[in-house]
């Protein structure tokens, strides 16, 4: 199933059991949107020197500590546990 998430379920992702999701977000260092991958091993970043997979939590902090605002909601193949 694909769907648009709010952000406040962006937590619930990496139980999603094989779900993957796109994320966007505005770095204040570039000047377009910026996409990651979310899988359940975590987020992958298409940006230069970054881990093929980051922790979704430590991903989150390491953004929102530089400034980076994400979007409202987030792209979802596949659905959340309830």
């Amino acid at each position: 199933m694909l769907s648009s998430r709010p952000f406040a379920e962006i937590h619930a992702f990496p139980s999603a059991g094989g779900g993957v999701g796109i994320l966007s977000l505005d770095n204040p260092k570039l000047t377009t949107s910026h996409f990651v991958a979310l899988d359940a091993p975590g987020v992958v970043d298409p940006a230069v020197d970054i881990p093929d997979h980051l922790e979704l939590e430590d991903f989150l902090v390491r953004h929102l500590s530089v400034g980076t605002q994400f979007h409202m909601s987030f792209l979802m193949v596949g659905k959340l546990q309830e």
